[in-house]
């Protein structure tokens, strides 16, 4: 992920809200404090990044292991009564 550039893209917003506050200033993502509109925008994309981040790591399982269980996920849930009444 580190390696290649459109892999790591989406963890750019994740790692500038995470040292914003480093101890070591030469850590941090920008010199001055960030206004709340920037943070606003750094949350959106980090939100948007944890989504981009599942969905290639749900894709690859899916590639994998096509007998998997991670399509019934996404399956309508049943009706759980008639089930439940069946059983009796």
């Amino acid at each position: 992920m580190f390696e290649d550039e459109n892999e790591f893209a989406p963890m750019i917003p994740i790692f500038a809200l995470a040292y914003e506050h480093h101890p070591e200033k030469e850590m941090r993502p920008y010199k001055k404090p960030i206004s709340k509109k920037l943070r606003e925008n750094l949350i959106a994309g980090a939100a948007a990044a944890v989504k981009t981040l599942y969905e290639r790591r749900l894709r690859a399982l899916r590639a994998r292991r096509s007998d998997a269980m991670i399509p019934a996920i996404a399956a309508p849930a049943r009706n759980t009564r008639n089930a439940v009444e069946q059983s009796r």
